[in-house]
């Protein structure tokens, strides 16, 4: 093992367009090391038997590509990789993630006498923790065992290549998805597991083919993860009983409310939809309503969708009013609700669960007027009758 070099594995599964791209990071990230003594080596694991990869190459640092006979699933391919790299220090990253050009050389200073060093992240455009989300308390063995994991992506973390535990290494998951949390769990057994970096450093990319986001897949992974904790003895059966009965329960809880929030979101965008091929325009509404100045409260998905209707109309979006403002990372103005809220002419809420609460404190506040955007979409509706 060399105590100067960081091994950088990334499973590639038919993400043959993604090799430039983290080849130019690592690059990036090798010349913010220089003078450091530290140096980079990538290996990408292809995982995808029926797609050969070339090799990689880069004048900064070692490229080594493996094709594999099989697919071993994420986590095989995660330890295929750890078997033949040669770093003190090692990062799994996902084929699509982003980092830093100076996320090794933060996260070397903040790991100290730890096991690994955790920093902080883009996820769907907003710096992870936050309101909701305490960065110190969530990663933590209490944490992790009652609600789940609150690492997002194992990109998050650089680990000592001697901290990874042997079961990880040996118990190989055949569902993909919880085989990190399988991990930190395993290193949470320890004192002094994990140091923690404010910077924000990475940025994980969400796309229809996370497992993260495929309850059914989640859910047989987490299951699979229990089992192997339970034969291998890593905690005492009444901390494993806590697992099965308060984590997955709270992980159930979760997965209902955004299944509950998804099926509400669906039903707006299609009405929406509906209307638009009805030729009843969004911005036409609010125009002939005398409204050309809005605010949106919550940054989501469907904000998003009517900050860039309203880009190409007379229409603007003046502000966006989330309670995690001060973690967004967006070119829109924001603001907490918290704060005094600049006039416009309306507000429009693009919750889809807790809307009537928001309303209220929002209505009590304002002397603007306040719609929900169910409220909105109704009124629209009203105009084609």
């Amino acid at each position: 093992m060399d105590e100067n070099r960081i091994s950088v594995i990334v499973p590639i599964y038919h993400g043959k367009q993604y090799l430039s791209e983290i080849i130019r990071q690592l690059e990036a990230c090798q010349s913010a090391l220089k003078g450091s003594g530290y140096c980079i080596e990538l290996l990408l694991i292809n995982d995808a038997p029926d797609e050969m990869i070339e090799e990689q190459n880069s004048a900064a640092f070692s490229v080594y590509t493996y094709n594999t006979e099989k697919n071993r699933g994420i986590h095989g391919a995660r330890v295929y990789g750890l078997s033949k790299c040669h770093g003190e220090y090692v990062l799994f990253l996902d084929q699509d993630d982003c980092i830093c050009s100076d996320y090794f050389v933060s996260q070397l200073r903040n790991i100290g006498e730890y096991d690994a060093v955790v920093c902080r992240l883009i996820n769907e455009k907003k710096t992870c923790y936050n309101y909701d989300f305490d960065f110190e308390k969530s990663i933590s063995r209490e944490y992790m065992l009652t609600v789940g994991t609150a690492i997002i992506s194992p990109g998050q973390v650089l680990i000592r290549k001697k901290a990874i535990p042997t079961v990880w290494k040996t118990e190989i998951m055949r569902n993909n998805g919880a085989d990190d949390y399988l991990l930190w769990l395993c290193m949470l057994t320890k004192e002094n597991a994990f140091a923690f970096n404010n910077d924000v450093l990475f940025e994980h990319i969400v796309n229809h083919q996370n497992t993260s986001g495929n309850s059914v897949a989640m859910a047989a992974s987490e299951r699979e993860m229990v089992d192997i904790l339970k034969k291998n003895r890593v905690y005492e059966p009444q901390e494993l009983r806590r697992l099965e009965e308060e984590m997955l329960q709270n992980t159930m809880n979760i997965r209902l409310r955004m299944l509950d929030r998804y099926h509400k979101m669906f039903y707006l965008m299609d009405k929406w939809m509906e209307l638009k091929q009805q030729g009843i325009e969004l911005s036409n509404y609010l125009k002939k309503k005398k409204i050309s100045q809005i605010a949106v409260y919550g940054m989501n998905l469907l904000a998003r969708r009517i900050i860039a209707d309203m880009d190409a109309s007379m229409v603007r979006v003046k502000y966006v009013i989330d309670r995690n403002s001060d973690f967004l990372e967006e070119e829109i103005k924001t603001c907490s609700p918290d704060q005094a809220l600049e006039d416009v002419d309306l507000v429009i809420v693009a919750l889809v669960q807790g809307e009537g609460e928001i309303k209220k404190i929002l209505g009590e506040k304002c002397r603007f007027p306040v719609w929900s955007f169910s409220e909105l979409l109704a009124e629209m509706e009203k105009t084609a009758q």
